[in-house]
């Protein structure tokens, strides 16, 4: 259920952006990065990183340690402290039009939609409905890569925003089990599901 894409100049077979009718005008992907279809798991990234890896550990996560200041500095974020597009894999693999989602594009789409706990193709997630129109995407658990293994797949969904926590390796994403979803500082070396979003 994932796999590696080569970096792309356009957007990969099976992603389109999906109007959800948010206050912002931001639309969401159709699949995570790396999948072609909404139920599949796609690649999972650790935080700031554009490549897959075989194991995800703090000892070779090229984030992990710096705090946000560190990250600046280095010209990891931008000026508004998301991630540059350079360190961005949905930037990087889907399309410049595409990027990862901010802390406030991920708790936009939390309170603006609906959310429901349901299965697609035997695969447990949630499906994320707008409250203004009938569009709507399909986030699976994914789970999350920690050292060799992936943890929690169908259970628990994580997924990367591009705003940084406040220390030195924790990063903010979109934690989900079937009772709750919520913003959550993850480790940056985690290897986690991103789903890209364009204007």
């Amino acid at each position: 259920m994932f796999g590696f894409f080569k970096k792309k100049t356009e957007s990969p077979k099976g992603l389109f952006g999906i109007d959800l009718g948010l206050p912002s005008g931001l639309k969401w992907g159709s699949c995570n990065v790396g999948a072609e279809m909404s139920h599949e798991f796609g690649t999972y990234f650790a935080w700031g990183e554009t490549v897959a890896k075989q194991s995800y550990s703090k000892e070779n996560s090229s984030c992990s340690g710096m705090l946000p200041s560190d990250l600046q500095s280095q010209g990891i974020l931008d000026a508004d402290g998301n991630l540059n597009p350079k360190y961005d894999a949905a930037s990087q693999i889907c399309g410049k039009e595409w990027r990862l989602p901010t802390l406030a594009d991920v708790k936009e789409l939390i309170e603006n939609c609906v959310w429901k706990w349901t299965e697609v193709q035997n695969v447990h997630g949630y499906k994320v409905s707008s409250k203004v129109n009938s569009n709507s995407i399909f986030l699976p658990a994914a789970g999350y890569c920690h050292d060799l293994s992936v943890d929690f797949a169908g259970d628990d969904g994580g997924y990367w925003s591009s705003t940084p926590g406040p220390d030195a390796d924790r990063s903010n994403s979109l934690d989900f089990l079937s009772v709750n979803r919520n913003v959550f500082l993850s480790n940056r070396n985690n290897g986690r599901t991103i789903r890209p979003v364009c204007r």
